[in-house]
């Protein structure tokens, strides 16, 4: 997808810096943090591109290095219970996207092929 620079790409542009920034400073990312960490080996970029609280839960899509999208799904009320993880590839992710969560993916893309 060409990215064109619009109102929206700036948006989501400046939300996923957000979301990396938070990931790697913010305390109250740590456990997300640790179960990226024990899942992939040297990251180098993570942009969360969609973030689902649930009642009892927080279920993560987070674009690591450019290269896959993992699900995570971390218990809010007990950190003893274990994190769902899964792993798939970026074009597998794309599969039913929306247009706007296409446009999202296309930006975090760009951002993760900036930085290496």
């Amino acid at each position: 997808m060409k990215l064109t620079g619009t109102k929206t790409e700036i948006e989501y542009r400046e939300r996923l810096i957000s979301s990396q920034n938070k990931l790697f400073k913010d305390a109250n990312f740590r456990r997300l943090l640790e179960v990226l960490k024990a899942n992939n080996s040297d990251i180098k970029t993570a942009y969360i591109i969609r973030h689902t609280p649930d009642q009892s839960e927080d279920i993560f899509r987070v674009l690591v290095n450019g290269a896959s999208v993992n699900l995570i799904e971390l218990d809010r009320l007990d950190e003893s219970i274990e994190p769902i993880f899964e792993c798939m590839s970026v074009v597998e992710y794309k599969k039913g996207l929306s247009k706007q969560s296409m446009i999202q993916l296309a930006v975090a893309l760009e951002l993760a092929n900036d930085h290496c």
